[in-house]
């Protein structure tokens, strides 16, 4: 289903501003609001946000929109319990599969890309067009084609693991209503 997945240019939101997949892995999930993670500036009254925690919590809210559920399904209070559970069983192995993604590229071409996505953004572009002018912009080797390639089917391999729990999850009536809204996306 199209809300549980992925695009490639959602990876790249980081990036752009200037974060890397390395500087979201350096801390544990969760511990995002510490007023600790925040940098102290030189000037008293201006703090600065530190890098790496805007990374991780950028990651994490990549991870927390691949495991949920679509916008107007209810869930019970036992099916939000063990949606918790599946974000804390997966989020793990989603961050590796995006660190993976990421260790392919050299620092010039995550530069590159990241430019090429903040300028196709404030130009307006559609979300496809956007990916395919990161994707162009990163001028990939044949090698890192297929690296990327490799670890591109393994997170089609998890996605679709983590969408067949979420499924499970949801009783009859959600799962009907997830059909309907598939049917007819713009009612």
């Amino acid at each position: 289903m199209a809300p549980l997945g992925i695009r490639c240019w959602c990876a790249f939101a980081a990036l752009a501003a200037g974060f890397s997949l390395a500087q979201a892995q350096e801390k544990p999930l969760g511990d995002l609001a510490d007023p600790a993670q925040v940098k102290k500036p030189d000037q008293p009254g201006k703090a600065k946000p530190d890098p790496a925690a805007a990374a991780r919590r950028s990651f994490t809210q990549l991870v927390e929109r691949m495991i949920r559920v679509p916008d107007g399904i209810e869930l019970s209070a036992e099916q939000q319990q063990r949606l918790a559970a599946l974000r804390k069983e997966y989020a793990p192995r989603l961050m590796a599969a995006l660190k993976a993604q990421s260790d392919v590229l050299k620092p010039e071409q995550k530069q590159a890309a990241a430019t090429a996505q903040k300028e196709a953004l404030a130009a307006g572009k559609e979300p496809a067009e956007v990916a395919r002018l990161v994707q162009a912009a990163l001028n990939l080797t044949d090698e890192q084609r297929a690296a990327r390639q490799k670890v591109a089917t393994q997170q089609a391999a998890l996605r679709a693991e983590v969408f067949q729990k979420l499924e499970a999850l949801l009783t009859p009536e959600q799962k009907a209503e997830l059909e309907r809204r598939k049917k007819a996306p713009n009612d």
